[in-house]
């Protein structure tokens, strides 16, 4: 049969309809997706929480509260081979943490062991455009003083857009006021 008579809508529907159905075959021999998160441990895996791990929340300010929701629903799960590992990450809203995770093998069926953890403190500010050049100084030694003052990474984008992470919220306020200062 010559498709030549038909008017290109037409093809056009055929196409959308076949899409359509084909999506639905798949998601129904799929199944549900599965949450909160492909990348996150279900509930039912047990956790052993090392010695180690302790330690580096009660050093780090890292709650177990923060360290199971990063499990359940990372944003980021980095594999490492060589230490046979999974790192995972979840942003929250001062807050990155990081949770160092052994299971073998992956996904993990029983149990995991739940190695270290580590969290960056985050903030966020906008600058004018027309200010982000006084942030960068002559050559970068504007931001590369502020950075060497607070021991805070700053990164700062074209439309006025600053990060800063550090390992404490006192660096990162005093970034905050640093950035402000210069701006002015």
């Amino acid at each position: 049969m010559s498709t030549d008579h038909l008017a290109p809508w037409a093809l056009l529907a055929l196409g959308v309809a076949a899409l359509v159905l084909w999506s639905w075959w798949r998601g129904r021999r799929r199944g549900p997706v599965r949450t909160p998160s492909r990348l996150g441990i279900p509930r039912t895996v047990e956790r052993r929480y090392t010695h180690h791990l302790r330690e580096r929340m009660a050093e780090r300010s890292v709650s177990a509260s923060a360290v199971e929701q990063t499990l359940l629903a990372p944003h980021r799960r980095v594999h490492d081979p060589v230490e046979r590992s999974y790192r995972f990450e979840r942003d929250f809203a001062d807050e990155m943490v990081k949770v160092w995770v052994a299971a073998e093998p992956w996904p993990p069926r029983r149990e995991v062991v739940v190695k270290s953890a580590a969290a960056r403190r985050l903030a966020t500010l906008t600058i004018p455009r027309s200010r982000v050049g006084q942030l960068i100084g002559r050559g970068g030694s504007t931001i590369q003083a502020i950075r060497k003052q607070s021991g805070a990474s700053l990164d700062v984008d074209d439309s006025g857009l600053v990060r800063i992470t550090a390992d404490s919220r006192a660096q990162v306020e005093r970034a905050v006021g640093m950035v402000r200062q210069a701006v002015r």
